[in-house]
């Protein structure tokens, strides 16, 4: 029964079986385990096959290695099987050092040399599927190290990186500066980091130092030269020499000349004095001199000294300048009671030089009755109650006097004046006028509300106690005086009032116009005045036409042409308060009528209908006109059907029935529509 059996196998890459149960492994098959399934009749049953490919070498790559210490390899194991194929089994191999002080290997076949190693042979052996394979690696001895640069030559402030160079027995170097351990033979003359950056300090005075490095037991060094600093040869002051009033101060500078010929700004540390402390003084740090606002004026020396050599700057004050006068702005002044004057005072010294010293100066008045003066300011104030005079602002300063003179004098009114001193006016308007006061000392005050009015003809104009001038509505004209008086002082205002306003002309709008029969035109009247105002008055004027049976006119201005017109030339007149003009109306003559065209021309109606006909004259130049409204309708036989004056035809209930002419003559021309009644 072996034919009729199933098979199936759980894995095709491990083990294929055939219908009749013959298991095959293909050639690229792995190792592993597969169930072989067998079902028969419901039943079944499982063969399990374990896949094993057997390894025929095994292969390492590289297969010698030279490692310096520190340095890693990654080895590579490659198994090659019976059936020809081949597979990377780096992380399935086993592997193992006979020497794990000079090399150790880890499970994934990276070989490493330890930093500390100190040379030598080590085999390696990996171990797969029953095979194994040797790789020897050689780790060569270190020779030594070396320093780089090895003679260096550096000034106070600069800096050098150095590296160490480890030189092994195969004659190869690897940089090691960071695996090595550095130090200096003169920390005052150089100094070495962990990493080999070699510093100068700005002290370090000059001479040899060794920066020394030492690795893997080894050691090596390089030579640095610190060149000795020049001597100051001689310290220069900028400037060497200068003057300064009191209060005034500027900067000095130091330059130290070196035996190198190079130069160095040494304000800073120059030890910086003054001679005379009590007139000038120097900020040592900055080299700022200010001479004191109470210095007496001389000779003082600003000294200095840097690397064993000094000098000195020459600073001349001037003597303290006296005051030889003073001057007061105003001199003198014409006041009156309650002003304010700001006085000033001037300090003029002996070297040409003034000062405002007003809030220094001693200040009085020679008599507080007429002006007091505020010391602190120099503030002059007249009394609201001072009376007339003379009065003195003394000033002293300085051993120095002065004094300005201020005139009080009370101001008197010398007149009046309005504003507007003349005006026209018209009905209706009002104007507030106003007065100005003159004062003998110049001024001027609005005195509008202390004046006195009156009208020289309340007919024309009247004026408030406010000063508002109003003309009355119905005033005819004329001239009338505005008059006021204040303080026994007065003034008047020439008022010219216009009379009311005539027309000057009336303009007619359109002033010419075409119309045809049963137009209507509205016609517009605008009145000019004397005055200039302009008003529409076409509601306001008596309206006439030239010749009524060409056009009518109505009181509003409506114009009509009559359908009956016979065409010419109308005039539309008009005329209001004296004044008249007129527009010019051209009626066009109307074509002959050719003949008259009832519409319908043929009508069915039943008893008790209506309808309306419609009748078209057609005129000699071709043109239409519906003429309806003015054509004469009659009937043929009133007891069929009646026609109205506006061509709308009735049938009566009680009509006999039959055919009847609505007839109808329009300007000499006839036509007629068949009416048939049912």
């Amino acid at each position: 029964m072996t034919n009729s059996v199933k098979y199936m196998s759980g894995d095709t890459s491990l083990a294929i079986v055939d219908t009749k149960g013959f298991i095959s492994i293909p050639n690229g098959a792995s190792n592993g385990r597969v169930v072989i399934t067998s079902s028969y009749a419901g039943l079944k049953a499982e063969t399990t096959v374990n896949v094993e490919k057997r390894v025929a070498s095994l292969t390492i790559s590289p297969g010698a290695v030279a490692l310096k210490p520190g340095n890693s390899q990654q080895l590579v194991a490659t198994a090659t099987y019976t059936d020809g194929t081949m597979e990377d089994v780096t992380n399935k191999a086993i592997y193992k050092t006979n020497n794990s002080n000079l090399v150790s290997v880890n499970a994934n076949g990276v070989l490493t040399v330890p930093a500390t190693a100190s040379g030598g042979t080590a085999a390696i052996e990996v171990n797969y599927g029953g095979k194994s394979a040797v790789v020897n690696v050689t780790v060569p001895y270190l020779n030594g190290i070396s320093i780089e640069p090895k003679s260096v030559q550096l000034k106070p402030g600069q800096t050098q990186q150095v590296k160490a160079i480890a030189v092994y027995s195969d004659g190869s170097t690897q940089d090691v500066t960071g695996e090595t351990s550095f130090s200096s033979s003169d920390t005052s003359l150089a100094t070495v980091d962990i990493n080999g950056l070699v510093t100068v300090p700005n002290t370090a005075r000059g001479g040899t130092v060794y920066i020394r490095g030492n690795y893997g037991g080894k050691g090596g060094a390089a030579t640095f030269t610190i060149p000795h600093p020049p001597a100051v040869s001689g310290l220069a002051f900028t400037p060497d020499q200068l003057t300064l009033r009191q209060g005034e101060s500027t900067q000095i500078k130091v330059i130290a000349t070196y035996s190198d010929g190079t130069t160095e700004d040494v304000t800073a540390k120059a030890n910086l004095s003054s001679s005379d402390t009590n007139q000038v003084v120097v900020d040592p740090a900055t080299g700022t001199v200010r001479v004191l606002d109470s210095a007496a004026g001389g000779t003082v020396y600003i000294r200095g000294n840097y690397g064993g050599k000094g000098g000195a700057a020459t600073l001349t004050i001037p003597a303290l300048p006296t005051v030889v006068s003073l001057t007061l702005t105003p001199a003198s002044k014409t006041v009156k009671p309650g002003d304010t004057v700001q006085m000033q005072v001037i300090a003029n010294y002996s070297d040409g030089t003034q000062k405002d010293v007003t809030g220094q100066a001693s200040l009085k008045s020679s008599n507080t009755s007429l002006a007091t003066v505020e010391a602190a300011t120099g503030l002059v104030t007249i009394p609201i109650d001072a009376y007339n005079g003379n009065v003195n602002i003394q000033a002293s300063y300085g051993g120095k006097g002065g004094a300005a003179t201020f005139t009080v004098s009370k101001p008197y009114i010398v007149g009046i004046a309005f504003t507007p001193d003349k005006v026209t006016l018209k009905a209706g308007d009002t104007l507030a006028m106003k007065v100005i006061a003159t004062y003998s000392d110049g001024t001027t005050e609005d005195v509008t509300a202390q004046t006195t009015f009156s009208s020289s003809n309340t007919n024309l104009a009247t004026v408030d106690s406010s000063g508002v001038v109003t003309i009355p509505n119905s005033t005819s004209g004329g001239t009338v005086y505005i008059r006021g008086t204040y303080s026994g002082k007065g003034a008047a205002s020439t008022v010219t009032v216009l009379g009311p306003p005539t027309v000057a002309k009336l303009i007619f709008t359109p002033s010419t116009a075409t119309l045809k029969n049963g137009e209507t035109l509205q016609i517009k009247v605008i009145a000019e005045y004397s005055d200039g105002t302009k008003e529409d008055v076409t509601s306001k004027v008596a309206y006439s036409s030239s010749n009524t049976s060409l056009a009518t006119v109505d009181a509003s201005g409506l114009v009509t042409i009559p359908n009956t017109a016979s065409g010419g030339t109308v005039y539309i007149r008009g005329s209001y308060n004296g004044k008249g003009g007129s527009v010019t109306i051209t009626v066009p003559t109307k074509p002959p009528v050719v003949s008259l065209t009832f519409t319908p021309a043929t009508l069915s109606l039943n008893k008790g209908d209506t309808y309306q006909v419609k009748v078209i004259a057609t005129y000699s130049d071709g043109t239409t006109e519906d003429v309806t409204a003015f054509t004469t309708f009659s009937s043929s036989n009133v007891n069929i059907a009646t026609v109205d004056a506006k061509g709308l035809i009735t049938v009566p209930v009680n009509s006999l029935g039959g055919t009847v002419y609505i007839r109808g003559t329009y300007n000499g021309k006839g036509g007629a529509t068949t009416v048939t009644v049912k």
